[in-house]
């Protein structure tokens, strides 16, 4: 077995190699915060998004049915402006034809007033 004699500069090298280690697990420690951090961040990021889209959905669907029943409150208002428009139409005709019934029997009471 052969010993060795460890120079100085061999113990200054270990120690330069282990502060260089313990440099890097610590770079290395604050890398994973970081991304732990980032991971967390686009988490919230995602939940955000998903909350937002489920809201925008809601309001898509009450939209869609507000339109709904919209359309059917104007599809019922044009059948009962288009029932009273034939309602007026048929009371104008019975009374344009009552006026001319009227004007006709007055006529030979106004000749022979004449």
């Amino acid at each position: 077995m052969e010993v060795r004699e460890k120079d100085e500069n061999c113990l200054v090298d270990d120690e330069d190699g282990e502060e260089g280690l313990n440099s890097l697990k610590e770079a290395l420690k604050v890398e994973r915060a970081t991304l732990a951090s980032l991971k967390a961040e686009r988490e919230n990021e995602r939940n955000a998004s998903a909350i937002a889209t489920s809201e925008a959905m809601a309001m898509i669907s009450r939209l869609q049915e507000e339109k709904s029943v919209m359309q059917m409150e104007v599809a019922q208002l044009q059948r009962m402006f288009e029932e009273k428009a034939n309602y007026d139409g048929e009371a104008i005709t019975f009374l344009k034809e009552s006026l001319l019934k009227r004007e006709r029997e007055r006529e030979p009471c106004v000749r022979e007033a004449n």
